[in-house]
């Protein structure tokens, strides 16, 4: 018996060992986070002068700028659009949805879900346009195969009858903004060598 009472407390020093491990990790890498926010922060306002103004177009001067950039508003507004009128990403969608005055099911989540991603969008949206700003071009070139793997996936439930006809929309959208900017940053490459 004394040997079980001491293997649960070993095991319960070791959970906790393994517990604070973890909580030290999660502190570290939200350090990291944290700093990295902060350094693409302050290239944003030293890029600016500490003004941050709607004057892009001095900021804004290679094809891939441009295709992260609208990507990011396009998002950014869409984004918005399911915040408020979450019931019109449905229309978007093709999706069903509930009319005007009547009651979802207390069960049914779906505005809920809607606004949940819409919050991603905008964020995602946000992150474009301030890598666009700064001219980030390390996280171009990674949005490409992301870009091109939501391009699938959707194109692929949509086809398939698994999800709405609209979401292919969304596909190509994804799709079309991923080649705009592996052209983009192809030409740049190109352009680079020949100099």
């Amino acid at each position: 018996m004394v040997r079980l009472e001491e293997t649960v407390v070993d095991f319960g020093r070791r959970v906790d060992s393994a517990i604070e491990t973890v909580m030290n990790f999660c502190q570290l890498s939200e350090f990291y986070r944290m700093t990295y926010i902060y350094d693409q922060l302050d290239k944003v306002l030293e890029y600016t002068d500490g003004q941050f103004d709607l004057d892009f177009s001095q900021k804004i001067n290679k094809r891939s700028q441009h295709s992260i950039f609208w990507f990011g508003v396009s998002t950014l507004v869409l984004g918005f659009v399911g915040l408020i009128l979450p019931q019109f990403m449905l229309i978007l969608l093709g999706a069903p949805f509930v009319p005007a005055g009547e009651k979802r099911p207390f069960f049914d989540f779906t505005y809920v879900f809607i606004r949940i991603s819409a919050v991603a969008a905008v964020n995602m949206g946000a992150y474009y346009v301030f890598a666009a700003l700064i001219d980030n071009s390390d996280f171009f070139l990674p949005t490409v195969p992301f870009r091109i793997f939501t391009f699938t996936i959707f194109s692929t439930l949509a086809l398939s009858g698994a999800a709405p006809a609209g979401v292919f929309g969304i596909a190509l959208w994804e799709g079309g903004g991923a080649l705009w900017l592996a052209h983009a940053l192809a030409a740049e490459a190109r352009q680079n060598v020949s100099e």
